[in-house]
């Protein structure tokens, strides 16, 4: 019940920012998922993790973790 996931693809092939090649590929690679999926539907995902920030686009922690408690997840999104 306390798992921790790692996950470690960008230490292996460097930061996007750093690198305009990169760079250029994630916009474009987001650019695609939003052309897909529209922003605002990801945005609204019923399924994001309600313990990850949506105020930046790094899917850091959102510091509001009141609902974790001992083990047990508070569901807060609503029913697709």
């Amino acid at each position: 019940p306390y798992a921790q996931l790692t996950h470690y693809e960008s230490k292996s092939r460097g930061g996007d920012e750093k690198d305009p090649v990169k760079a250029a590929r994630f916009a474009a690679e987001q650019q695609r998922l939003y052309d897909i999926h529209g922003k605002a539907d990801i945005l609204d995902d019923p399924y994001y993790n309600p313990s990850l920030t949506r105020d930046r686009e790094d899917f850091s922690e959102s510091g509001d973790l009141r609902n974790l408690k001992e083990g047990k997840v508070t569901v807060r999104w609503r029913n697709a």
